[in-house]
C-alpha cells in the first residue's frame, strides 16, 4: 500500500518509469475567503465522491492494523466498509442494467486510453463463501494491492447464499472495479446462475468490450473438479456448474481470444481443459492438485503486474506461479501443491499425442502382458485429490500423464516420447512442493471410481475432439456396463486405421485364482496361482479384532505396501507386528493412497480442534521419516470436489487420532484412539512395535492381516488372511481365517 506525505490528500502521480512521486503542495493562501473556500471545495468534493460511487470500499491506508486471517480461514474479514458504511446508498441496485449499458459509476476508458491489462475475475463464491469466507479472503487481498489506472481489475460476484463483504448483494450478480483506493461498485444484474454458460459469456464480453485492454486475462474463481463435473459449482442454484463443453462454447461465442485464462480452482490442470480452451485463450494457468482455501495470492501477482504493466502473458503467468508458491511456503502447506503455465499454442500438436497415447491404450486390451504393465502402473504413478473418504472409497480418477509414461516400463513407446516432446514445448513454467515431486504439469482423466453419468459427462466433454475416440473407445472396452456414444465408432472408422476385433482381456470368465497360507517361518503368503495376468495391485490392511463389553468389533487400521513380491504372484506379509505411531504410544489408522520411488503419501481420519478432518501424511523413503503435512476436508454437495479447507497445522493444535470401526451388526462408526498436541519441533508419527515394552506382559489381542486385490478392471476384493493372536505379549497362534 502507499504511504502518502503531506500533499494535500491527493494520490501519488503515475510516472512511466514506475515511480512514485508526490504531487506539490498548494501555495499557501491568505485571508479567511481563501481559507473558506478551501473547505467548502474539499466539501463538495467529498459529498460528490460520497455519492457517486456508492458501494465504495476503501481500503486502510495502514496495512500494519489489518486483522490477518488464521490459516484455517475462518475468521470474519476485517471489512473496512464497516467504517464507511454511512457513506453508502441504497440505490446500487437497477433493473434496467444490462449487459449493453456501460456502468454508471465509472468511465471505461476510450480507445485512446486502451489499459495495459484487463483481469476478469468470475467469482462464484459457493459454499465457500457462504460457510467459510474464503472469496472474502482474496477480496481483501485484492484490497492490499497497489493497482495502478492502466491495469483494470473487474470482478463479478454471485453463487452464494450470504456474502461476508457488505456491498456485494447476495440476491445479484454484482459487478465491481477494484481500485488503488478500494473497490467500486460497477451495478448489478439480475440474479443467474453462474453455472450457466451464457452468465459467462456476459461476464467476458461486458469486460472487455468496456474495459479494452492491450492483454487480458480472465479467472474463475471457486471448486474445481474433474473433467466430468466442471468448474464455478453455484450453491444458490443446486450447484450449477460450467462443464468443460460450456466453457468452450461460452469462450467462442463471446468473440474474445484472452491471453490467459486462469482457475483458481482445484483439479482444473489436465489435457481434457487444455483443449477445451485451447483454441480461445494463449496460455492456461491451472493446478493438477486441489487448491487450499486462501486460493492464488492476489497481493502479490496484482502487485506484479501494476509494476510491471508491459509485461508479457508468459512473465505474468511466471509470476501468478511464483506468488502462490510463495504463499504457502509462508503458510506451511506448500509441500503438495502445484501450478503450471501452458502454452497453448501446441494445444493441437498435444490433442494429436494424446490420440497417439489413446492408440497404444486401445491397442493393449488385445494382450494381456500390456493390460496388467497398465494397471500395475496405475497406482504408482502421481494422482490428484486422491484423498480417502469416510466410506473408504477415493475421490479422483486425475493421473499425470508424463509421470505415467515414465513408470509404464516402454508400454508407451514412441507413442509416449512423442507426447513427453510436445508436453516439453507447452509446459513453459510450473511449481510444486515435495509431495508432488513426479508431477510433469498436465494430468488426464482415468475411471478408476466410475459411474454411468461420469462417463456420459466425459464424452460430451471430448466430442469435439475426435482423435480422443481411441481413448474412448478404450474406456468402452474396460467398462462393459457403458457403451462409447455414436460419435466414437464413426469417428474410428474415417481414421483409417485397422480395428480389432473385440479385445481378449475382458472375457466372461476372467478369474483370479489363489491360496493363503502359512509358511514355515509362520508369515502369511499369498500365492496366485491363476489370472496373474488380471492383477494390478496387491496390499495388505490391518484390522484389529476387540471386544467392548462383551461386543466383538473390527477396527481398521489402514494400508501399508510392506508386502514382499518374492516372485512373480508370490507376496508375503511377514507380520512384523510394527505399526504407525503417534507420539510413540497411540497406534494410528494410516490408508496408503500413493506409493512412489522416493516417498509415500498416507491419510488418517482425525478430529483437529475438534472438527472432523482428515490428516494427509509424508513419508521420505530416503530419511525414513514422516512429516504431517496439512488437514483437509472434502465438499458433499459436490462430487470429487475439495472442500479448499486446506488447514496448516499450528504448535498447539490438538489432533485427535480415530479409527473406522464396525460392530458385530455392520454398523459403522469412528473409535477415538486419544489426542496428542502438535508440535513442528517433534516428529509426532513413527513406525515401531505395535506392542511397546512398556505393556508387552499384559498385552492381547488378535489381528488380523488380510491381503487386497485390484484387478485389471479396478474391482477391490478381499482374501482370507493371517488371524495372529498376541497373549501377554506374545504371538501364540497364527491361522488363516
Amino acid at each position: 500500500m502507499n504511504q502518502y506525505g503531506n500533499n494535500g490528500g491527493q494520490q501519488p502521480g503515475y510516472n512511466p518509469n514506475m515511480q512514485y512521486q508526490s504531487a506539490k503542495p498548494p501555495k499557501k493562501g491568505t485571508g479567511i475567503i481563501i481559507t473558506v473556500t478551501v473547505c467548502a471545495v474539499i466539501l463538495i468534493a467529498f459529498f460528490i465522491t460520497a455519492f457517486a460511487y456508492p458501494g465504495f470500499l476503501r481500503k486502510t491506508d495502514n496495512p500494519d492494523t489489518a486483522q490477518i486471517k488464521n490459516d484455517d480461514i475462518t475468521n470474519t474479514i476485517n471489512n473496512t466498509a464497516d467504517n464507511t458504511t454511512d457513506n453508502i446508498t441504497d440505490n446500487t441496485t437497477n433493473s434496467d442494467y444490462t449487459d449493453n449499458t456501460t456502468e454508471s459509476n465509472t468511465t471505461a476508458p476510450s480507445s485512446e486510453q486502451e489499459a495495459d491489462w484487463t483481469v476478469l475475475i468470475y467469482l462464484c463464491g459457493s459454499n465457500l463463501e457462504s460457510e467459510s469466507g474464503l472469496a472474502t479472503y482474496n477480496i481483501e487481498e485484492m484490497i492490499d494491492a497497489d493497482i495502478i489506472d492502466s491495469v483494470n481489475i473487474l470482478i463479478e460476484t454471485g453463487g452464494s447464499y450470504s456474502w461476508e463483504v457488505n456491498e456485494v448483494n447476495p440476491d445479484a450478480l454484482c459487478r465491481f472495479k477494484m481500485t488503488d483506493t478500494g473497490l467500486v461498485s460497477l451495478g448489478e444484474l439480475p440474479m443467474a446462475s453462474m453455472g450457466d454458460a451464457e452468465t459467462f459469456k456476459n461476464f467476458v464480453s461486458w469486460g472487455l468490450d468496456n474495459y479494452p485492454a492491450k492483454k487480458s486475462m480472465v479467472i474463475i474463481w471457486d471448486h474445481g473438479s474433474e473433467p466430468t463435473n466442471g468448474v464455478a459449482f453455484d450453491e444458490v442454484y443446486n450447484y450449477d456448474s460450467l462443464s468443460l463443453d460450456e466453457l468452450r462454447d461460452s469462450l467462442a461465442a463471446s468473440g474474445k481470444h484472452l491471453d490467459i485464462m486462469g482457475f483458481d480452482t482445484c483439479l482444473m490442470g489436465n489435457i481434457e481443459t487444455a483443449t477445451a480452451i485451447g483454441s480461445n485463450a494463449s496460455y492456461l494457468i491451472a493446478s493438477e492438485e486441489t487448491i487450499p482455501g486462501p486460493g492464488w495470492n492476489y497481493t502479490g501477482f496484482i502487485n506484479y503486474i501494476c509494476k510491471n504493466p508491459d509485461c508479457s502473458p508468459s512473465e505474468l503467468g511466471i509470476a501468478v506461479c511464483d506468488t502462490y508458491y510463495e504463499k504457502y511456503v509462508d503458510l506451511g502447506m506448500s509441500s503438495g501443491i502445484t501450478l503450471s503455465l501452458i502454452d497453448l499454442s501446441y494445444v493441437d500438436e498435444l490433442s494429436n499425442a494424446f490420440c497417439g497415447l489413446g492408440k497404444v491404450f486401445y491397442n493393449s486390451m488385445y494382450d494381456t502382458d500390456d493390460m496388467t504393465t497398465f494397471f500395475q502402473t496405475m497406482p504408482n504413478t502421481e494422482s490428484y485429490g486422491n484423498y480417502k473418504l469416510d466410506d473408504g472409497s477415493m475421490t479422483s480418477n486425475l493421473y499425470d500423464i508424463g509421470d505415467f509414461i515414465d513408470h509404464a516400463n516402454g508400454l508407451l513407446g514412441d507413442a509416449g516420447t512423442t507426447y513427453k516432446n510436445v508436453l516439453n514445448k507447452c509446459m513453459l513454467y510450473q511449481v510444486k512442493g515435495d509431495a508432488r515431486a513426479y508431477s510433469t504439469g498436465l494430468a488426464f482423466y482415468f475411471p478408476n471410481y466410475i459411474n454411468i453419468s461420469e462417463l456420459d459427462s466425459y464424452s460430451e466433454v471430448m466430442d469435439d475432439i475426435p482423435s480422443s475416440c481411441w481413448y474412448m473407445a478404450f474406456i468402452d472396452g474396460l467398462y462393459d456396463q457403458w457403451d462409447a456414444p455414436d460419435w466414437v465408432e464413426s469417428a474410428m472408422d474415417t481414421s483409417g486405421e485397422p480395428i480389432p476385433p473385440e479385445p481378449v482381456i475382458f472375457e466372461e470368465d476372467m478369474t483370479i485364482n489363489y491360496n493363503v497360507f502359512i509358511n514355515d517361518e509362520g508369515y502369511a503368503v499369498l500365492d496366485i496361482t491363476g489370472g496373474l495376468e488380471y492383477v494390478a495391485v496387491v496390499d495388505i490392511k490391518l484390522y484389529d479384532m476387540v471386544n467392548s463389553d462383551s461386543v466383538p468389533m473390527k477396527v481398521l487400521w489402514g494400508s501399508d505396501d510392506t508386502i514382499e513380491n518374492t516372485e512373480p504372484g508370490c507376496y508375503v506379509n511377514k507380520l512384523k507386528l510394527e505399526w504407525f505411531k503417534a507420539d510413540g504410544f497411540y497406534d494410528i489408522a494410516m490408508h496408503g493412497i500413493e506409493y512412489t520411488p522416493t516417498y509415500n503419501l498416507y491419510t488418517t481420519p482425525i478430529l483437529l480442534n475438534n472438527t472432523a478432518m482428515q490428516l494427509l501424511v509424508y513419508f521420505d523413503k530416503q530419511t525414513n521419516t514422516y512429516e504431517m503435512l496439512y488437514a483437509y476436508g472434502f465438499d458433499e454437495n459436490i462430487e470429487n470436489a475439495s472442500n479448499r479447507q486446506g488447514t496448516a497445522l499450528k504448535p498447539g493444535d490438538r489432533i485427535d487420532f480415530l479409527m473406522e470401526t464396525t460392530d458385530a451388526n455392520g454398523d459403522f462408526f469412528y473409535m477415538n484412539i486419544g489426542d496428542t498436541l502438535y508440535s513442528e519441533d517433534y516428529q509426532i508419527i513413527t513406525r515401531e512395535p505395535i506392542i511397546s515394552d512398556i505393556f508387552q506382559d499384559s498385552y492381547s489381542s488378535q489381528f488380523y492381516y488380510v491381503f487386497e486385490i485390484t484387478d485389471v478392471q479396478g474391482n477391490k476384493f478381499e482374501t482370507e488372511g493371517a488371524l495372529v493372536t498376541v497373549s501377554a505379549g506374545v504371538v501364540t497362534d497364527v491361522t488363516i481365517q
